[in-house]
C-alpha cells in the first residue's frame, strides 16, 4: 500500500503497528492503549485522512471451497480508534479504512476499480471513511468484538480507493 500512495505523488506517511501508543485525555484513558495508524495522506489544499489498511484475500476461505464475499469486518476498537487518530489531528483529518483485496483467482471487475500489481500479485483497493462504515455498521462477533458491513451497504458506500485520493487535491 505505501508503494501505491507513492506512486501517486501523495504526500503519505507510513506508519503502523503494533497496538502501542498509550492515548492521552479522556477516551480512550491513560490506561488504554489504541492501534497504531497505517498512514497518514495529506491533499495539498488542507484535507488530510488517516488511515487503516485493512488486508483480505478475494476470494476468501480454503482453495476447494473459496468464500466469493466481499469481507468488510473490522473491530470495534478499529473503529474507535481510527475516529480518535481523526479527532487528535484536527478538524481536517477523517479517517478511513482502505480494504486491500489480494485477488487469488480471475474475476470480472468494475471498470473504475483501483487495481494496482505488486510482486506478481494484484490487488484491488476499495476505501470507505470510517464514520460512514461506523453508521451502517452491524455487530458480527460480540466475542470477538468485531463488526461489519451487510454486502448491498458495503458496495452502496464503498469506492475505489482512487476516487477517494482524487478528492484530496494533489
Amino acid at each position: 500500500m505505501h508503494r501505491y500512495v507513492r506512486t501517486l505523488a501523495l504526500f503519505g506517511v507510513l506508519l503502523g503497528g503494533p497496538r502501542d501508543v498509550g492515548a492521552q485525555g479522556s477516551e480512550p484513558n491513560l490506561l488504554t492503549s489504541i492501534k497504531s495508524l497505517d498512514f497518514i495522506v495529506h491533499g495539498s489544499q488542507g484535507e488530510q485522512y488517516v488511515v487503516d489498511v485493512k488486508g483480505r484475500k478475494f476470494p476468501g476461505g480454503k482453495p476447494e471451497k473459496p468464500k466469493r464475499t466481499w469481507e468488510c469486518w473490522a473491530t470495534q476498537d478499529d473503529v474507535i480508534d481510527a475516529q480518535h487518530w481523526a479527532a487528535k489531528f484536527g478538524p481536517n483529518y477523517r479517517a478511513l479504512f482502505v480494504f486491500s483485496y489480494h485477488l487469488v483467482s480471475d474475476m470480472p471487475l468494475m471498470e473504475n476499480d483501483t487495481l494496482w500489481s505488486w510482486q506478481d500479485k494484484r490487488y484491488l483497493l476499495r476505501a470507505i471513511p470510517v464514520d460512514v462504515y461506523a453508521q451502517s455498521m452491524k455487530v458480527r462477533s460480540p466475542k470477538w468484538g468485531t463488526v461489519y458491513l451487510h454486502s448491498h451497504d458495503f458496495h452502496r458506500l464503498v469506492r475505489p480507493l482512487h476516487d477517494v485520493l482524487a478528492d484530496l487535491h494533489v
